[in-house]
């Protein structure tokens, strides 16, 4: 490709003029996507450096490597942003698959008890035949059943609501890291300028 047949775009920059191709300025002024936008901070920010040595000018040179450091900031928080997206969205598949989980539990732990009160009634309905005797034994076999199911099903919940909290952490945690690279490139943005 011709380098003379590539738009360019003229700007300003530390008082010089300089010439840069069209998309690269493009990307500088109104950036569309953050990985573009770091890679072109870290090519411009390379070229104020090289600009700046070979001009003796020093603040020059400063500005492309804080420019450059801005670039690759802003390409390690697209990544760490991606990487917590990812997270989260596989911790909230994991967390659907255990409230599924969870659901199907206790369903069984309702057909469960809905079985063993019926095995409950049968047992006590041969044992009323001694009046007393099998009124008190039914009444203690259907709570000694609903407190078995009631254990069981307490377990498993707070087994999935530790489960669940433990994906929401890591989550949180990963969203938390990519906030902090974002932050630390907006901060060495704000350096650059």
């Amino acid at each position: 490709m011709n380098p003379l047949s590539i738009p360019m775009a003229v700007a300003r920059l530390s008082g010089r003029v300089i010439t840069l191709p069209l998309a690269a300025y493009r990307a500088l002024t109104n950036p569309r996507d953050e990985a573009q936008a770091g890679f072109v901070n870290r090519v411009v920010g390379v070229g104020k450096e090289v600009t700046g040595t070979l001009l003796g000018d020093e603040d020059l040179r400063e500005a492309g490597q804080l420019q450059g450091a801005k670039g690759d900031k802003q390409r390690e928080a697209v990544a760490e942003r991606a990487v917590a997206e990812q997270k989260a969205e596989q911790a909230r598949e994991v967390a659907a698959r255990e409230r599924r989980a969870a659901e199907r539990e206790k369903a069984e732990i309702r057909a469960e008890e809905a079985e063993e009160k019926a095995a409950v009634r049968q047992q006590a309905a041969a044992r009323e035949q001694s009046a007393e005797v099998a009124a008190e034994t039914r009444e203690e076999l259907v709570e000694e059943a609903a407190d078995a199911t009631r254990r069981k099903a307490s377990e498993k919940a707070s087994a999935a609501a530790a489960t669940k909290q433990r994906t929401e952490r890591t989550a949180a945690s990963a969203e938390r890291r990519a906030e902090e690279a974002r932050a630390e490139a907006e901060r060495l943005d704000d350096a650059a300028s």
